[in-house]
């Protein structure tokens, strides 16, 4: 049933899967989990532990990567029979319809592909629809870290194993097990269903939190927040999420990934007119001026120095190679746009509100060598499921996220299985502000909070 060749570690995955029936695939960014995921897809269905026709697998996925799951889909599973939420035949109500559905899925959709805010706002139809499922496949699974949030909850309603009967199987995929806080990684088991998992207040004790403090000057109270892991509490931790999750490096694989070459960072003096924004917020307390003294850091009315620092790095570094650009802010996004527009240079943005049809252009576009489309600017939405690797190694950052697995997750566009390249570069360029500066204090943080669990150490910020 599956149609490729995997390598040596997705291959050893499969293996390890048919013993897991709760688990999570954590490997880096770059690793192809996707195909992984499939091809034990595909072992289980050969070994008739799936049934054929039976129940179908759910896979839920972000609603921007659903065209690219079937892609996907089509090339290495063509004989699954699979339909996605946008499918015209997907909620067929009038009899034509009706026939055209059985028609086209005599036994039944085998896969279907389903975003997260689908599945919270209809799951009862879905389950009516489709039947309850043999198997969950939760892709970007930290999509729905906030287990508080109605997404997860709802989700992990469904994965959890119902008593005295028959459950679905559940893999769920990530390559950042471990982002901002150890509650994050508690939501990832608890949508596993991980046997054994401890309760929301038992694993407390794993958990370190920071002082409450009133913001001085204003009636607001900041509440202790989880800020990491208790150190002597974190290996015993560490070794029941060993016991679900598959997770390897390039490294472990043995696979040539690009090595990353230069600077990591380079702060940026404002200019004047951001400068003056950046001290007129300075006095501001709380939540609020740490938030208008970040948006002057990117930028002011047509002014951003973050631009001008591309621009210049564009000029003297680049050596007319192409460049992935994210930006922190959609003002950046524009202004960056008009300075390329300036300079007659060919490029493509996509954010949010960009169809899929297009962007799926615009990366065609971009992988092309022939075309003149050098620069892929984008949003946080460029940050999952785009392959970027085919023409380009440079990887710019006009500011950082809060979060340094969004920052690997940058990075695994361009690093990936089938890259032509040696080396690649990650540069971000970061307002010298008091505010980016304990930024990157935080990420530094953070990382060493992901080492603890996962032992690998992410790049140095």
């Amino acid at each position: 049933m599956f149609i490729g060749t995997l390598e040596t570690h997705q291959a050893e995955a499969v293996d390890r899967l048919r013993t897991m029936p709760r688990a999570l695939l954590a490997d880096v960014v770059g690793l192809g989990k996707t195909v992984t995921a499939l091809a034990h897809i595909c072992d289980l269905y050969e070994r008739g532990e799936l049934g054929r026709p039976g129940r179908p697998i759910w896979w839920v996925t972000s609603a921007n990567l659903i065209q690219q799951a079937v892609n996907e889909m089509s090339k290495f599973t063509p004989s699954l029979a699979v339909i996605d939420q946008n499918h015209t035949l997907f909620s067929p109500n009038k009899p034509k319809l009706m026939d055209e559905f059985r028609s086209a899925f005599p036994r039944g959709p085998e896969v279907v592909v389903v975003s997260f805010e689908h599945v919270h706002q209809h799951s009862l139809t879905l389950l009516k629809r489709f039947g309850k499922p043999a198997m969950f496949v939760v892709d970007e699974a930290m999509a729905v870290k906030n287990f508080q949030g109605k997404r997860h909850k709802e989700l992990a309603s469904l994965t959890r194993r119902p008593p005295g009967s028959a459950s679905a199987r559940v893999l769920a995929m990530t390559a950042t097990p471990y982002e901002n806080n150890p509650l994050e990684t508690y939501a990832l088991m608890r949508i596993i269903d991980a046997p054994g998992l401890w309760s929301r207040a038992d694993f407390d004790r794993f958990v370190e939190y920071s002082e409450e403090y009133d913001i001085p000057g204003t009636n607001q109270r900041v509440e202790a927040q989880p800020i990491g892991w208790i150190p002597e509490h974190v290996a015993e931790f560490r070794e029941f999420f060993e016991r679900y999750t598959i997770r390897r490096t390039a490294e472990d694989a043995q696979l040539s990934l690009p090595v990353h070459v230069g600077d990591r960072h380079r702060f940026v003096p404002l200019t004047v007119r951001q400068a003056a924004r950046y001290k007129a917020f300075e006095n501001v307390k709380g939540a609020a001026g740490h938030t208008l003294r970040t948006l002057a850091g990117r930028s002011a009315g047509e002014e951003s120095a973050l631009v001008d620092a591309f621009m210049d790095w564009l000029e003297n570094e680049s050596n007319g190679e192409r460049a992935v650009v994210y930006c922190e802010s959609l003002g950046v996004v524009k202004l960056l746009g008009e300075a390329l527009d300036a300079l007659g240079i060919g490029y493509r943005s996509i954010e949010g509100q960009v169809a899929t049809k297009y962007r799926n252009r615009y990366v065609a576009e971009f992988n092309d060598a022939s075309s003149d489309v050098r620069i892929f600017i984008g949003s946080k939405v460029l940050e999952v499921g785009l392959n970027l690797h085919h023409t380009c190694r440079n990887l710019i950052s006009l500011d950082a996220s809060d979060n340094p697995q969004r920052e690997a997750q940058r990075e695994g566009r361009i690093r990936r299985i089938g890259s032509p390249f040696a080396t690649y570069r990650h540069l971000t360029f970061l307002p010298d502000t008091p505010v980016a500066r304990t930024k990157v204090d935080s990420l530094a943080a953070k990382s060493r909070n992901a080492d603890l669990l996962l032992g690998a150490p992410a790049p140095t910020y």
